[in-house]
């Protein structure tokens, strides 16, 4: 799943106050959703890198239970202090549990700055500053988690799996609904 505002920002650190509660509320219904129906925990992961993505998102995926957080943290933190400059001037992690995932009061609001924020059942978990985003490609950490997982990507632009990918999302609106917050009925 992906969470994105209506209103165009670049980043979640742009958002205003009241789309990021609305957000924050999206993201608790996402874990509660996903560990009653699914018996899954959320992983949320936002990459933020200026000439890449146009808009503010926020990847939302289920893990499975037996999946320890605290081995995928590892995994996560390995992952980017290894592909990391060698000369970086940005501290290599960030903690975001202090603040309970809030990253905007983690981060600087103001400059132009590439990252990646990595939250754990909506309860924090650590951004990474992008020394080089041409090195960090938008789906990095996405990667990151399906190699933890044992996972590959599939190309869901083939005619057959986007349909199928259709259907999968029809499905999922449908189990999401008694989670919805906003009590929005499409």
């Amino acid at each position: 799943m992906v969470l994105a505002p209506k209103q165009h920002y670049a980043n979640c650190l742009e958002i205003d106050e009241q789309v990021q509660t609305e957000m924050r509320n999206f993201q608790k219904s996402l874990v509660a959703y996903y560990q009653e129906v699914f018996k899954m925990q959320a992983v949320f992961i936002e990459t933020s890198i200026e000439s890449e993505t146009g808009h503010a998102s926020i990847d939302c995926v289920g893990v499975p239970e037996s999946e320890e957080m605290v081995d995928l943290e590892l995994y996560f933190k390995k992952s980017l202090q290894d592909d990391d400059a060698e000369w970086a001037t940005h501290k290599a992690l960030i903690d975001t549990k202090a603040r309970k995932g809030q990253i905007w009061k983690c981060l600087p609001e103001s400059g132009q700055f590439n990252y990646v924020h990595i939250d754990f059942n909506g309860v924090g978990g650590f951004a990474h500053i992008i020394e080089d985003a041409r090195r960090f490609g938008p789906l990095k950490a996405l990667e990151v988690l399906g190699g933890a997982l044992g996972l590959d990507f599939v190309n869901l632009t083939i005619p057959l799996r986007k349909e199928k990918a259709e259907g999968h999302a029809r499905r999922v609106r449908a189990l999401f609904e008694k989670y919805d917050w906003t009590g929005y009925k499409k």
